[in-house]
């Protein structure tokens, strides 16, 4: 029954004036390395839920991995860390 309804209210609210997406943040499944990713729909974000081994917004930064230039999270707060792989070394804030 639930299903349903959440069928119904979907149909109802698209064709409705301002109604630009029903998109949720965790259609593009944001959290990596197995991470769950639940929505938090009136701040129109997600929180990933990490695997112990993982954090990080993504859960991409392995804990523990020394070899992550992004563990110490040196990037402002308002940037994303992303370690370079392959024969470039460091990482970009962005």
């Amino acid at each position: 029954m639930k299903l349903q309804a959440t069928m119904v209210l979907c149909c109802v609210l698209f064709g409705l004036p301002g109604i630009k997406s029903l998109k949720t943040s965790c259609a593009d499944s944001p959290c990596q390395n197995n991470g769950i990713c639940t929505d938090i729909p009136f701040r129109n974000t997600y929180h990933c839920y990490c695997p112990s081994d993982y954090s990080g917004h993504d859960c991409e930064i392995r804990v523990g991995d020394s070899s992550d230039p992004c563990a110490s999270n040196p990037c402002p707060d308002s940037q994303r860390c992303i370690a370079l792989t392959g024969s470039a070394q460091g990482y970009l804030c962005f």
